[in-house]
């Protein structure tokens, strides 16, 4: 398995915690409130989405950062970047035109 953190400075401005991981961490102590898990994914997930399953590490276990993901579902946060119920993500030059 890869790495999820590999910092060999390490980076005193780089933030490595509350994250959903499952690879090795470099400096081993970069994770302290980490979830060590596998993710897993909604099989509902359409193109471009990228939710939790319910039953998945991390669903509804995020950390509130006011005016960043306050618009959650559920009882918290997700963790990672996207939030079951987001609109899907697009990608290359379609990313910035409104399609909804």
């Amino acid at each position: 398995r890869g790495r999820s953190v590999n910092d060999r400075a390490p980076d005193p401005h780089g933030d490595y915690d509350d994250d959903l991981y499952n690879g090795q961490l470099s400096p081993d102590d970069a994770e302290p409130h980490g979830i060590n898990a596998e993710p897993i994914y909604d099989p509902n997930n359409g193109e471009g989405e990228f939710a939790l399953d319910p039953s998945s590490p991390g669903y509804d276990q995020g950390t509130l950062l006011n005016n960043f993901n306050d618009g959650f579902e559920g009882n918290a946060p997700d963790v990672g970047a996207f939030e079951r119920g987001s609109k899907p993500m697009t990608f290359g030059v379609e990313a910035y035109r409104e399609v909804w």
